[in-house]
């Protein structure tokens, strides 16, 4: 029998393949991009030389999304349907970080990504501990690190310095690295499209509530996972994108062909099917069936 036709693949509307078929070769896409990363650019981000600070934020930010894609690729059960889309909303919060970072001429998004972290366990160690002063209600935890921690001259005077008084004298702390809602992240570079198309969908599925589930059929849950792995792959062909910048991995010969191949990978997984689809569509008609 003759091979499929140029001609006929394009004829052929991908929306004729099983839904199944197309949320399977998303995975597929996704798993080729995670190999990459894990094989290809996560060895070479481990051999910069003397990072600089930009480098080290971008490169551990992009090492996190990473490893949430493994967590995806291992969650491939409707079973888990939540927990993937609510790892594809951190994966989107990350590319922003990622994207925030990788842009910072200044140093000053890198000084306050590296700052936050201590900023945040000191917010909590001071929550605790007044919770613990002022409520009456006694704590099964032990909280004497927390009290350590908060006591220490040095960081509160550090503490002091970032984080302003608000109403009443009361610190207002950070919700966030930058101090700006997600969806201001995105604006900022540039993806506020991306995150009206995506991010309350996502959301759904992460706080309670029925508007993500109710009425949604079997198949409906399918189309989570694919709308789950089709936006990752947006995200993460980016996201390897500007770390490559940033960390010069991108000025590497072959960069550009590895890019090539995880942009189309998907794509190429998608064609074979439709050519196993026409072709067995040919060979029905030779036994005198319908098509």
């Amino acid at each position: 029998m003759d091979s499929v036709t140029f001609d006929e693949l394009l004829k052929s509307p991908v929306t004729d393949l099983p839904s199944k078929t197309l949320v399977d070769a998303w995975y597929d896409g996704t798993k080729y991009m995670h190999d990459f990363s894990r094989e290809v650019m996560l060895p070479l981000l481990k051999m910069l030389l003397v990072p600089s600070p930009q480098e080290v934020a971008v490169r551990d930010t992009y090492y996190k999304m990473s490893l949430l894609l493994r967590s995806v690729l291992l969650m491939n059960s409707l079973d888990h349907f939540q927990s993937v889309a609510s790892l594809t909303r951190s994966v989107f919060e990350l590319w922003l970080d990622l994207s925030i970072l990788a842009q910072d001429a200044g140093g000053d998004a890198v000084r306050s990504y590296n700052e936050f972290p201590e900023v945040e366990r000191y917010r909590v160690a001071e929550q605790l501990i007044r919770f613990a002063t002022t409520s009456g209600q006694p704590l099964k935890m032990d909280i004497s690190a927390q009290r350590a921690f908060h006591a220490d001259v040095q960081r509160s005077q550090r503490i002091a310095k970032i984080v302003k008084a608000g109403l009443k004298g009361k610190r207002k702390y950070p919700d966030h690295w930058t101090n700006r809602s997600v969806r201001q992240r995105a604006i900022d570079v540039g993806q506020e499209v991306m995150y009206v198309e995506a991010y309350p969908q996502l959301s759904w599925y992460v706080h309670a509530g029925a508007a993500g589930t109710a009425g949604i059929t079997r198949d409906g849950f399918e189309h989570v996972f694919g709308f789950c792995h089709s936006l990752i792959q947006r995200i993460f062909i980016d996201a390897t994108s500007k770390c490559a910048k940033a960390t010069k991995i991108s000025a590497l010969d072959y960069f550009d062909g590895w890019m090539q191949s995880i942009r189309l990978k998907t794509g190429e997984i998608v064609v074979a099917e439709q050519i196993k689809m026409l072709e067995a569509k040919r060979q029905q008609v030779a036994k005198g069936g319908s098509p």
